[in-house]
């Protein structure tokens, strides 16, 4: 250890020196710093972004007044008492005015549509049927639906038809004919025999005779009725037999006649509800010849217009019912339509 300690002494330089030539805490090195003018725009560019996000957060933020708050509640609140302390007769004239609130009173009438039917008169349901904006509410479909007991079924398809000769449009019928097929499917559910057939009778059947026997004009407004029973915008399964009797009365009479139009008129039909499915197991095959016979006839009718557009509705009918089909006629089917469009 002493000679470690002398050869230290002897070779190694004093400790002293070394912490001097260190200089820790008498010469510390100059921090670096920024320039201070360059670092003033630095601020200002920073604060200026804060201040931008805080202005976009702001703007997307709609400030409302607390009196606009307060005057839309109070507004609300009136609307219900004045619905609560009135007379329905009177609502139901209100909800007929196409104005704002007209939606929310229509939404209301129907939450008491079973009161609203019974304490209004004929003729403010009658009115509602025959508002087109009434109408365009699912609610107020609903309403007209259920009121057609009170209202009658021969009266209303009368007062339907009336809208149609003063120049309803498409939109009207459209909704005109979910009326009809809501009020069926309201005496399905409540398993009411008397109100189907009185429905399939005085209303469906009737849409069946005009849509086939009435001039262009006014049959294309029947068949818009009858597209809420389509395959499309209802749930058939639950119509087997319904559509085939209300339509075997017309239907087939009008596929067989001499007049094109009538004939057009029917294969429309015809080609939009394909296929009609009987209720009888026994009578099902035979319905279903019956129509993939009469499709073969009008690919091969004397006119052009029955011809194209059973040309094209064949070829829809064979991509979604293909199983309904047999092969021969599919066969027949490919082979016309081929050279229909070569």
């Amino acid at each position: 250890m002493r000679a470690k300690r002398s050869h230290l002494r002897s070779t190694g330089t004093a400790l002293e020196t070394l912490m001097e030539d260190m200089d820790f805490d008498e010469n510390p090195p100059p921090v670096p710093q920024k320039d201070p003018k360059a670092v003033i725009p630095e601020m200002n560019g920073a604060s200026q972004a804060f201040k931008k996000r805080n202005t976009l957060r702001a703007g997307s933020k709609r400030i409302i007044p607390e009196l606009e708050v307060e005057a839309t509640e109070k507004s609300v609140v009136n609307e219900k008492l004045e619905y609560l302390l009135g007379d329905y007769n009177d609502s139901i004239e209100k909800a007929c005015k196409n104005e704002k609130g007209q939606k929310a009173l229509i939404k209301r009438l129907w939450a008491d549509h079973e009161e609203v039917v019974e304490k209004c008169s004929i003729n403010n349901l009658r009115h509602a049927l025959w508002e087109p904006s009434f109408l365009s509410c699912g609610e107020g479909v609903k309403l007209c639906a259920y009121a057609l007991r009170k209202i009658g079924y021969r009266s209303a398809f009368l007062l339907m038809k009336k809208m149609i000769i003063a120049g309803a449009s498409n939109t009207t019928c459209n909704h005109l004919g979910q009326v009809i097929y809501t009020a069926w499917r309201m005496a399905v559910k409540e398993e009411n025999e008397d109100m189907m057939k009185e429905i399939e009778s005085e209303m469906i059947t009737g849409t069946v005779h005009d849509a086939v026997l009435l001039p262009f004009n006014l049959s294309s407004k029947f068949i818009h009725i009858l597209s809420s029973f389509s395959v499309d915008n209802a749930d058939k399964a639950k119509m087997e037999g319904m559509l085939v009797r209300c339509f075997e009365s017309v239907l087939w009479i009008g596929l067989e006649s001499s007049h094109d139009q009538v004939r057009y008129a029917a294969s429309t039909i015809l080609l939009g509800f394909y296929p009609l499915m009987d209720d009888d197991d026994f009578k099902r095959d035979e319905c279903l010849f019956k129509q993939n016979n009469i499709m073969l006839s009008m690919l091969k009718d004397e006119c052009t217009a029955i011809r194209m557009v059973a040309a094209k509705k064949v070829l829809k009918i064979l991509g979604m019912y293909w199983n309904f089909v047999p092969r021969d006629f599919v066969k027949q089917y490919m082979t016309i339509v081929s050279s229909i469009f070569h």
